[in-house]
Formats: structure tokens, C-alpha cells, sequence
């Protein structure tokens, strides 16, 4: 079951289900909820996107985009630079993106991050929290178990307050 709504406003639902709004988010605004799955593309830079209380939300923007998933099994999202990744309270969060990012992970099975250069990742509460940095990034894994891979098989460094950084200083 599958929802998605167009940029004009009308729907094309496939079986039962309903929350896609604006598809390519035309105002740059989108909102899932009360859906099975949505996939949303914001084809602009600036696009806030919300998905909440439904089972998969995947989602595709430009720079300078806010993604906040809430209460899902799955949120997965791919943005371009300076990005604003929250994922709250679900199964699987997954995001890649690009350099000057923000990727922050909570009460999650697993939080999985690719980001580019002079990112910030946060992990709190998560079964497995796995971090690829393109570039200079930050980890900060407060409660361990953090698994982070620095580009060009470098080793990250410990900053031995629960924060973790590949090719900066801590």
C-alpha cells in the first residue's frame, strides 16, 4: 500500500493509503503521515521534510534541507550539503549526504550515516550506529559502540569524551 501526492496537489494512491503531500514539494514543504510508505523528492534546496507515525518514508533533496522522521521502521533520506538529518524513535535510519551535514540519531535499531566533509554525527540510544566519513566529520557516540570508517582507510581518533573525529582535531 502507497500514497503519493504531486506537486499540483492531486493523488495517486495505489491500495489504501494517504499522507504524501507536494510531490516534488512544490513550496518546498512535505509531510508524510498516516501512510504506509512514501517517496518523497524535493527537487529545490531549503525543503523541510516530516514523516511520522507510518512504516517507511524515503526521501530525496537538495541542499540546505531539514528531514525529521519520527516513529518509523524505516526512514532512509539522500540530501546534498548542509543538511539537517533527525531520526527519532525508529527502526532503521539511514542517510546520506553531503559535507557540512548535521545527522542526529535517537532510540533507533540502527542509525547508518555516509556524510561529506565537516559533518557532525550524534548517536544516542541505538542498537548499532555506523558512520562512513567522506571527509573531516565528528562522531559523538556518547554510550559507545560506535563503528566509524574515516575516508581513505584512515583511523579515527578517540577524543575520550565519547566524540570521535576522522582528519580533524578533536
Amino acid at each position: 500500500m502507497r500514497a503519493r501526492f504531486l506537486g499540483l496537489g492531486f493523488a495517486l494512491a495505489v491500495g489504501v493509503g494517504f499522507g504524501c503531500l507536494a510531490n516534488p514539494c512544490a513550496d518546498g514543504i512535505c509531510a508524510c503521515e498516516d501512510a504506509d510508505y512514501c517517496d518523497l523528492d524535493c527537487e529545490r534546496d531549503g525543503c523541510e521534510v516530516d514523516c511520522a507515525s507510518i512504516d517507511a518514508c524515503d526521501i530525496e533533496c537538495l541542499d540546505d534541507c531539514t528531514v525529521d522522521c519520527e516513529s518509523l521502521t524505516n526512514c532512509d533520506a539522500v540530501c546534498g550539503a548542509n543538511c539537517l538529518f533527525e531520526c527519532d524513535s525508529s527502526s532503521t535510519c539511514a542517510v546520506s549526504c553531503g559535507a557540512g551535514c548535521e545527522v542526529e540519531c535517537a532510540n533507533a535499531s540502527s542509525c547508518d550515516a555516509v556524510v561529506g566533509e565537516g559533518s557532525k554525527v550524534s548517536c544516542a540510544q541505538f542498537g548499532s550506529c555506523e558512520v562512513e566519513c567522506l571527509g573531516s566529520c565528528e562522531l559523538d557516540c556518547g554510550q559507545g559502540g560506535c563503528e566509524l570508517s574515516c575516508a581513505d582507510g584512515a583511523d579515527p581518533e578517540d577524543c575520550g569524551d565519547g566524540r570521535w573525529v576522522c582528519a580533524q582535531d578533536c
